[in-house]
C-alpha cells in the first residue's frame, strides 16, 4: 500500500515536470522534515518554550528547515528561517 502511494506521488511529480508551462516542483523528491523534533530541540533553553515551539513549526513549516542548537549564531544555516520577519519587517519572528 505505502509503495502504491509512493509511485503515484513520484508519477504526479514526473508527470508535472514534463509540462514546460508549469514551474518544477522543487521538493517532489525532498523529504519531509520533521518539524516538531527540531522545534523541540531550538526551543529547549527558551523561557517561553510554548510560544516559541508554535512560532518554531510556523517557521519550519514554509523554509522546511531549523536551525541548529538554540542559539542566533547557527541562524545563518537556514537563511529561509532566517530571513522570515514581523509584518512590519522590523523584527525577525523565528526564534
Amino acid at each position: 500500500m505505502a509503495l502504491m502511494v509512493l509511485a503515484t506521488i513520484l508519477s504526479t511529480c514526473e508527470a508535472n515536470n514534463g509540462i514546460d508551462a508549469l514551474p518544477q516542483p522543487a521538493k517532489c523528491y525532498e523529504i519531509r522534515f520533521h518539524c516538531p523534533w527540531a522545534c523541540q530541540a531550538r526551543c529547549a533553553d527558551n523561557r517561553k518554550d510554548k510560544l516559541c515551539n508554535r512560532i518554531c513549526n510556523i517557521c519550519c513549516s514554509k523554509c522546511n528547515c531549523v536551525p541548529p542548537g538554540t542559539g542566533e549564531d547557527t541562524r545563518y544555516l537556514c537563511p529561509c528561517y532566517d530571513e522570515i520577519t514581523n509584518s512590519e519587517g522590523s523584527k525577525l519572528k523565528c526564534p
